[in-house]
């Protein structure tokens, strides 16, 4: 069995000489489908194979960091997928789950208790087998799955630092980055007027909701750097930016940093961090202008009464 290089979750970030293939375990009973969805796997993943449930679950105790799970629902010995999803969810690892199961009728109430367990994408097994199955939806479901997991980790960080009105544009444009581009395209996805977002903004001290999208997007941009081994030209495309230069571009204006730079030195951590930093300066131009409105306010009190009595 192949060992599986510890994979970084959480946000702590910090460079570490671990591979950029994610890891993956393939839970699959028939031993030539299992092998096939490997095959397709290994180019762009770290590849362990399972046979059995109790076997998954062992792997996942020894293997913490582990990105993804693909499996059947069921082993041969009838143990379900279901409890070891549960159970992973509720240690709160950022694992993701991927289930693999025919497309019937039969299936479809296991597919659905599997998805309110903490299964997010599936794979279709083929009715003509292993011979079947296309590598690329496989390698995108995969990508899909992975993509979804730094979203869901990264809500929690950047929610943790903007005002609550502020959530729901935040977790649009984590969890549909090509469909919100704009913030007029954010706005409409959440319900709400492009102005409602810009006032939001304001009242929380916040950056305006256009530099907000750019960060969402860089700090999306960062863990997928840090994390898979998609070339810096297919991240830009799956975050909707016109081009790698113009991505390249923006990441170096908002973060100091290349995006090279992040993807060789571990540098996710720099990113958030500098996100803090616009927010404090934008918190601070807030505190600045009103004190320079309350002065205002206060010479022109002042100089009521004088230019009252030049009038009298």
């Amino acid at each position: 069995m192949t060992s599986v290089p510890p994979r970084a979750h959480g946000l702590q970030g910090g460079h570490s000489n671990r591979s950029l293939s994610p890891g993956v375990v393939v839970m699959v009973v028939d031993r030539r489908e299992r092998a096939a969805l490997a095959g397709i796997l290994r180019p762009v993943a770290q590849v362990v194979e399972s046979a059995s449930i109790m076997e998954l679950a062992a792997l996942l105790s020894a293997l913490p960091d582990l990105g993804a799970v693909i499996s059947e629902p069921r082993d041969a010995d009838g143990r379900t997928l279901q409890s070891v999803v549960e159970a992973d969810r509720r240690r709160g690892e950022g694992v993701a789950w991927i289930a693999y199961a025919p497309n019937t009728s039969e299936d479809s109430q296991v597919l659905m208790s599997l998805a309110r367990a903490g299964v997010t994408d599936v794979i279709f097994r083929p009715s003509c087998g292993s011979s079947g199955l296309s590598g690329s939806v496989v390698r995108h479901v995969l990508e899909s799955a992975l993509n979804g997991m730094h979203a869901r980790e990264l809500l929690e960080a950047v929610c943790a630092r903007v005002d609550s009105s502020l959530h729901p544009f935040v977790t649009f444009a984590l969890f549909h980055p090509t469909e919100a581009i704009t913030v007029e395209d954010a706005a409409l996805g959440i319900g709400i007027h492009r102005r409602t977002l810009v006032k939001r903004c304001a009242r929380a001290s916040m950056v305006g909701p256009r530099e907000l999208l750019v960060w969402v997007r860089l700090l999306l941009a960062a863990r997928y750097l840090e994390s898979s081994l998609a070339t810096i030209e297919r991240i830009a495309l799956s975050l909707a930016f016109p081009s790698p230069s113009a991505f390249r571009n923006v990441f170096k204006r908002y973060t100091g940093s290349r995006a090279s730079e992040v993807r060789a030195q571990g540098g996710f951590t720099r990113v958030l961090s500098q996100f803090d930093i616009a927010i404090a300066c934008a918190r601070r131009a807030a505190m600045e202008a009103g004190s320079g409105q309350g002065a205002s306010r206060g010479r022109t009190t002042k100089a009521g009464p004088t230019e009252r009595s030049r009038v009298g």
